[in-house]
């Protein structure tokens, strides 16, 4: 049975159940993440389950039955058509996780977006262990799903938001 919109039931085994109040869902993509997580940090403790058990116990943590109904309730992605100045966002630019405030934003035609974003903390931008470049201010051409389509080595998208806070 499904919580009530925008509560969740937690199912802990130390405390029972607890219920959270929540406004929306995580993405797909962010609850796959968790799953992995959960997973990865069971398995530090010798607990070792399978992903689709991690993805189960995820459903139920949300208060729905099982996978397919919570994978069906939460959203495909974020859409990042209406960003504003000021906003605060998260996401990855180079691979390195960020959050920060959106200082400059503009319409390039139908489907880009180009945004100027100040970091809370600088982003290293080298791999290298030689030496380092932070940059805590950095400009990028974004579609409607938040990913520049300029990529990095390992052709991932230099810049994904993920989330607005």
């Amino acid at each position: 049975m499904q919580a009530p919109s925008g509560i969740f039931a937690y199912l802990t085994p130390w405390k029972g159940i607890v219920m959270k109040q929540q406004t929306q869902l995580p993405t797909l993509r962010q609850l796959k993440t968790q799953a992995s997580r959960l997973r990865a940090s069971m398995a530090k403790d010798g607990d070792l389950i399978s992903h689709s058990e991690a993805l189960e116990y995820l459903a139920h943590q949300f208060g729905f039955r099982n996978w397919n109904t919570l994978s069906a309730a939460a959203p495909e992605a974020a859409s990042f058509e209406n960003l504003q100045l000021e906003s605060r966002v998260s996401g990855r630019y180079l691979g390195h996780a960020f959050a920060g405030k959106i200082i400059g934003v503009s319409k390039l035609g139908t489907d880009k977006i180009r945004i100027t974003l100040d970091f809370d903390k600088p982003v290293d931008v080298v791999t290298s262990k030689a030496f380092s470049s932070f940059r805590r201010r950095v400009s990028a051409t974004i579609d409607h799903a938040g990913k520049t389509t300029e990529k990095t080595s390992d052709q991932q998208p230099q810049l994904v938001l993920e989330q607005i806070l």
